[in-house]
């Protein structure tokens, strides 16, 4: 994992991997996020080695990513955000605590956003945390999907 300075983010999502490709439908956007909360496991340390991504199209470039035993701090007083963006041929999904929870405890939660206004095609996926890149891995978005792939599994 490295560590990603919040400026820094900011320079990767206005960079693109593909100058020359052209979205021509109606701007990406999110349409739903969600978190269920923690599935009952408190620990000081989880590892990420479990964490699995299932990305499902709903119908007319609408889909569904989630994000199944995301860790957490098990403490969350405004819980967590979700933000999506594109840049080029990359989509950026990042995950974050909205207020860093105080409890020295971790949970797994599930994290589940809604996008539409997607083009069918293969983007490069980057997943972030907390300011931090996991990894991105190609996905090719298109009717009837449905790619998965464990956090671990993501190239750096």
């Amino acid at each position: 994992m490295k560590r990603i300075f919040p400026a820094l983010a900011v320079i990767l999502i206005l960079s693109g991997c593909d100058n020359s490709f052209d979205i021509n439908k109606a701007e990406m956007e999110v349409t739903s996020t969600e978190y269920r909360g923690c599935k009952g496991l408190k620990s000081a340390e989880i590892t990420d080695s479990t964490d699995l991504v299932i990305i499902t199209s709903l119908a007319d470039d609408n889909y569904l990513i989630t994000h199944y035993d995301a860790s957490f701090n098990c403490c969350l007083p405004e819980g967590i955000g979700i933000e999506v963006s594109m840049s080029n041929d990359t989509l950026y999904f990042s995950e974050y605590e909205k207020v860093k929870g105080n409890c020295r405890c971790m949970c797994r939660y599930d994290v589940v956003t809604g996008i539409r206004n997607l083009d069918e095609c293969e983007y490069v996926l980057c997943i972030i945390k907390d300011y931090n890149i996991l990894g991105t891995t190609s996905v090719l978005f298109k009717e009837g999907m449905k790619e998965e792939f464990y956090v671990s599994e993501l190239i750096e």
